[in-house]
């Protein structure tokens, strides 16, 4: 029986979920990243919380050494 993935999902946007999902998005595969809210988030609208929150992960995944985004 053959099974074809879609997309993934990662918990935990640590060093190694960012990597995984990083490893996921290169070759192609849709990935969602989930993790908590940062602690030092700070109140506002939820435009404004979210891309944060996003900006936070990328920034994350960017400090992983090697890079796993390319």
């Amino acid at each position: 029986m053959k099974i074809s993935i879609q997309k993934a999902v990662v918990l935990g946007a640590g060093t190694m979920g960012a990597r995984i999902a990083a490893h996921f998005a290169n070759a192609g595969l849709p990935c969602v990243l989930l993790d908590i809210v940062p602690p030092d988030l700070k109140p506002g609208g939820a435009r404004v919380g979210a891309k944060s929150v996003r900006a936070y992960g990328i920034e994350a995944a960017r400090k992983i050494a090697p890079c796993g985004i390319f």
